[in-house]
């Protein structure tokens, strides 16, 4: 299963049926609205590397790296709340006044950040302990999901209803990697507790 085929088809799907429901104009508009928020994304994703090579190379637990996530994702909410208030001003001064509606859609797309943030440093940790199935079965499952909402939604909402769409699904990433990695973390503490008891009973048992 290639990950990141199904993750970059479902992170375009939206803009596929805005340009087709709604027309180039609104589809211009929207990929301002989605580049925005996508900003600080590099930050967790650079990150969600440096991991990756740390635990696939025995450097460091899915714990100690899990404890780092969440400093991480702590510090990028209030950046993602800086984003959410100049929205307006940085569609102003890029690219004019005439795609002044991306700013909503933008703000909405915002409240998701976080939790496909946490994919992505996430889908990486289970990739570095073997557990790629289960990121791709997030991926695939967030897929058809945003498929089903993108559909009803845009029709319905226009662009609000893409970037709910989007939120959406990206929660239903997150919530799915992070659940997958909470079980992660719990085997490999059961397998050091059992190594730690192995080490432990020669000695036990010498007089």
């Amino acid at each position: 299963l290639d990950i990141g085929s199904v993750l970059r088809n479902q992170l375009r799907f939206d803009r596929y049926v805005v340009a087709g429901v709604l027309g180039p104009a609104s589809l211009g508009i929207y990929s301002i609205a989605v580049t925005g928020a996508e900003l600080a994304r590099v930050i967790p994703s650079a990150y969600g590397q440096i991991a990756f090579y740390r635990i696939a190379s025995g450097r460091s637990s899915i714990a100690a790296v899990g404890r780092q996530r969440a400093v991480l994702l702590a510090a990028m909410v209030p950046l993602l709340a800086l984003s959410a208030v100049v929205a307006p001003w940085i569609i102003r001064v890029a690219v004019g006044g005439a795609y002044a509606g991306a700013a909503q859609p933008w703000r909405i797309l915002l409240v998701g950040e976080i939790a496909i943030m946490a994919y992505q440093i996430d889908s990486r940790l289970l990739a570095a302990v073997g557990r790629t199935r289960s990121a791709g079965a997030a991926s695939v499952a967030a897929l058809i999901l945003v498929v089903a909402l993108d559909l009803a939604l845009i029709p319905l909402w226009g662009l609000v209803g893409a970037a709910v769409a989007s939120v959406v699904a990206y929660s239903a990433m997150g919530a799915s990697t992070a659940i997958a990695l909470s079980r992660a973390r719990r085997f490999e503490r059961e397998v050091r507790s059992h190594q730690l008891v192995t080490v432990a009973a020669p000695g036990a048992l010498s007089p």
